[in-house]
């Protein structure tokens, strides 16, 4: 098992560039010792690691890109503090259901391609610009025209493009691309 601790004893620095906290492809299994940074960082980037579960990220209030691909997360948990989050992205994860992320108001790129996930659901307050649920089973991909998204859907291979109204902030579907 790995953890931040055991990359901090090695250079307690690692993984820090301006804003940017970067511990992609380390072998983590933990998020153990990520409440030694301070919240300085708006990227925290923990792509392509081990990591199983979301812990010790409630510090980071000021975090507004979070990337998590590429690891073995099942649950979408423990994200109540981070309400400035803009980019989430969970592909290439075995997350099931969408879940614990209707209060990220500022949220408005959800990537979630290369899951298990079969159902749309628990977006219904957010106002996304780009959903991205590519390779995932869904079931009734009709429900997707019932969601507030201003830009683009990936769903099954086909991109879906809303066209943006800015006056009533709501996306109008203008067609399926191939």
């Amino acid at each position: 098992m790995k953890t931040i601790n055991d990359l901090l004893k090695e250079n307690p620095i690692f993984g820090v560039s301006d804003s940017v906290l970067d511990l992609s492809n380390q072998g983590l299994t933990s998020l153990e010792g990520l409440e030694n940074y301070e919240d300085v960082f708006d990227t925290l980037d923990l792509s392509g690691n081990e990591i199983t579960k979301i812990e010790n990220l409630d510090k980071f209030k000021k975090l507004k890109n979070l990337d998590l691909r590429n690891n073995k997360i099942q649950t979408i948990e423990n994200l109540t503090e981070n309400i400035n989050l803009r980019i989430l992205d969970f592909s290439k994860n075995q997350i099931e259901k969408i879940q614990n992320i209707n209060h990220l108001s500022e949220l408005g790129y959800l990537y979630l391609s290369e899951n298990q996930i079969f159902k749309i659901e628990n977006l219904s307050n957010l106002n996304l610009f780009t959903l991205d649920l590519y390779g995932n089973p869904i079931q009734n991909p009709k429900i997707i025209e019932d969601l507030n998204v201003r830009g683009i859907v990936i769903l099954t291979g086909k991109i879906e493009i809303f066209n943006i109204d800015a006056e009533d902030q709501y996306a109008r579907y203008i067609g399926i691309y191939e």
